[in-house]
């Protein structure tokens, strides 16, 4: 039986990146190959990995560690990962941009890499420290076997500028899986606009958001705001909730923090409205939020602003309703429109679920990895 070991930070449940990789796990696992997942850190409490165990395997590297500093313990489970390698079994990087050169330093292994966001803005440390190491994670991209970034701004970014191979560099989709979102036919309509994520503003623009949620309930009182996930930190936490009281939203806006893999789906089924309203800046020009797979699935009306690849994938009015980024009115005109024409809104929300099976079916992106990983043609 064909082997792979992916390697990632730590497993956490309510990360969309955590989900993803277990996608594609469970996908390989349908086409003979035996994933393993190691996780370099614990996550809050050490929580491990209760789903797909009779299926995928799961490795905590920072099990046994002894000291309390997360520096410590990081290279102490990267040499234990690192001694567990060997060339009879690929390596499938997630991230983790600081660790790839020193993977790539033991010999014959096949080492693959993937990155979602542009490594300048997400993911390098600050300092000589910090630059040191990704001055040696770019000359480590030329010697991958492959390469797997989420848009193609991105991938030309790595060849034209890192030195990525082209012939090895693909393009592997958000992607989001649909099991998750089976048997909620019954799940109560409720009039509630929401999101899901780590709670931050450079990424995701919550702020705003917010703001176009303070013009929407003017005319739609009844309305609430669900915000679900944790703060991105306690600087972020203090704007969030501070500006929440300035515009009197108190009794409106519902910070529900971080939600279990388990009941995100029927959260946001429940929702009349999803919503994201991210910035347009360098993260996502290269990037793509991979909640909004999440979202279309639900088969409600997502407004979302047109940032980055979306426009690649969604069309305005067709399967989304597109916001102009960094615009708080339209953004909540965008929403209005949506409240005041929910019949129209919805038949574009069933529609969201055929662009995600068509574009992030989760079977379809771990062919790719398949076939990069056993060197057939990764397109095809």
């Amino acid at each position: 039986m064909k082997e792979l070991y992916i390697l990632d930070s730590c497993y956490n449940p309510t990360a969309a990146a955590t989900n993803r990789l277990l996608a594609y796990g469970l996908a390989l696992q349908k086409k003979g190959v035996q994933v393993t997942y190691f996780y370099l850190f614990p996550f809050k409490g050490g929580v491990k990995c209760d789903r797909y165990t009779d299926k995928l395997n799961f490795r905590y590297l920072w099990e046994g560690a002894q000291s309390k500093n997360k520096y410590f313990n990081t290279i102490r489970s990267m040499r234990l990962f690192y001694k567990l390698m060997t060339p009879e079994i690929p390596v499938y990087v997630y991230s983790l941009l600081n660790c790839v050169h020193f993977l790539r330093l033991k010999k014959g292994i096949q080492l693959f890499h993937e990155y979602t966001e542009n490594p300048e803005v997400i993911g390098k440390l600050g300092g000589i420290v910090g630059k040191f190491l990704y001055k040696l994670y770019i000359r480590a991209i030329p010697k991958l076997d492959g390469l797997f970034l989420i848009t193609p701004v991105l991938r030309e970014k790595y060849i034209n500028e890192f030195g990525a191979k082209p012939e090895k560099t693909f393009i592997l989709n958000m992607i989001v899986d649909s099991h998750r979102f089976d048997n909620l036919a019954d799940i109560t309509l409720t009039k509630t606009i929401s999101y899901c994520g780590i709670l931050s503003e450079y990424k995701d623009g919550v702020s705003i958001l917010i703001k176009a949620f303070a013009i929407v309930i003017s005319h739609h009182p009844e309305y609430k705001l669900h915000l679900i996930g944790p703060f991105k930190d306690s600087d972020t936490e203090i704007a969030l909730k501070s500006l929440v009281a300035e515009l009197n939203l108190n009794d409106n806006v519902i910070f529900a923090g971080a939600v279990s893999p388990d009941k995100m789906p029927s959260m946001l089924k429940s929702a009349s409205i999803l919503a994201l309203a991210r910035p347009d800046n360098t993260q996502s020009k290269y990037g793509f939020a991979t909640k909004i797979g999440e979202y279309l699935m639900t088969e409600r009306p997502i407004v979302l602003t047109n940032v980055g690849a979306v426009e690649c994938y969604l069309e305005d009015k067709i399967n989304c309703i597109l916001a102009s980024p960094d615009d708080v009115e339209d953004f909540a005109n965008k929403l209005l429109w949506t409240i005041d024409n929910y019949d129209q809104a919805a038949e574009i929300g069933a529609k969201g679920k055929e662009a995600a099976n068509k574009y992030f079916n989760s079977e379809k992106e771990a062919e790719k990895i398949y076939n990069a990983l056993y060197h057939l043609d990764p397109m095809s």
